[in-house]
């Protein structure tokens, strides 16, 4: 007898990543929400969702089953997710004023919804070598947390 499981993972799209928000409580019924997907890699969706009265935002990040530039003949795992949401609230346990926030997550559609940080920087789009000296004491301060400086 062969036993054979049936996803429910589907990618989302924005109307359905918007549904989603809005059924975990993150915006208010008819709040006027704006969604843009803004991922910029080959590995996960991400969506920007901004309520456009209150400006407040969150994050969706969905993992993909595969490589967007190769398509379907390059699986990768869903468990990656899983492993990043967990990964988010164990770093949050020890510096949480450096990590967001994870609001909700889901196994079975690779999903994580996250505090929106698009008010800070990115990191990699900043000029280091004017910039690198204001990153230095928080980067000491977190790897201080356990005693032991890593640098």
């Amino acid at each position: 007898m062969t036993t054979v499981q049936t996803s429910v993972y589907e990618p989302l799209t924005e109307p359905k990543a918007v549904s989603l928000a809005v059924r975990l409580g993150l915006f208010r019924d008819g709040a006027p929400l704006l969604c843009r997907e803004i991922g910029d890699g080959n590995l996960n969706l991400v969506f920007h969702i901004v309520d456009q009265e209150t400006k407040q935002g969150v994050i969706i990040k969905q993992a993909l089953p595969y490589a967007k530039v190769v398509g379907e003949s390059w699986p990768l795992t869903l468990k990656r997710a899983v492993i990043e949401s967990n990964a988010l609230r164990t770093f949050a346990s020890y510096v949480p004023q450096y990590v967001p926030k994870v609001y909700y997550s889901d196994e079975s559609l690779a999903i994580t919804v996250m505090e929106d940080l698009s008010r800070l920087q990115i990191a990699r789009k900043v000029d280091r070598r004017k910039n690198v000296s204001a990153f230095v004491p928080a980067y000491r301060r977190v790897c201080r947390q356990d005693g032991v400086l890593y640098v």
